[in-house]
């Protein structure tokens, strides 16, 4: 167990930036703590690991964004069938009101 200046215990993360993606090290837990860098932990991830979780988050990115944009689009599609909807019932308020007077 690993404690950092703050006196808590320091929390392992990992780290995915193109530099030293795989890397894991001990971290304090607390948001925006300025304890620092503590240490590396070890053993290191495997290469093949390593090697696909990059790709792994960026394909999440790109789903997420395209999920975000898919329903910004349903919205707009949402709004449009509801301000449709309006326009069909006046229409057939008018058509009924004009064969009545027939």
């Amino acid at each position: 167990m690993v404690i950092c200046e703050c006196g808590k215990q320091e929390k392992i993360k990992t780290s995915w930036t193109d530099r030293k993606h795989g890397r894991r090290f001990y971290c304090c837990p607390t948001l925006g703590s300025n304890c620092g860098f503590i240490g590396r932990v070890d053993p290191l991830m495997c290469h093949r690991v390593v090697d696909v979780i990059p790709d792994m988050l960026k394909a999440r990115n790109e789903l997420e964004d395209d999920m975000e944009e898919q329903g910004l689009l349903l919205r707009e599609k949402e709004l449009l069938v509801k301000k449709l909807m309006k326009h069909l019932v006046i229409a057939w308020i008018l058509v009924f009101v004009v064969v009545k007077n027939f």
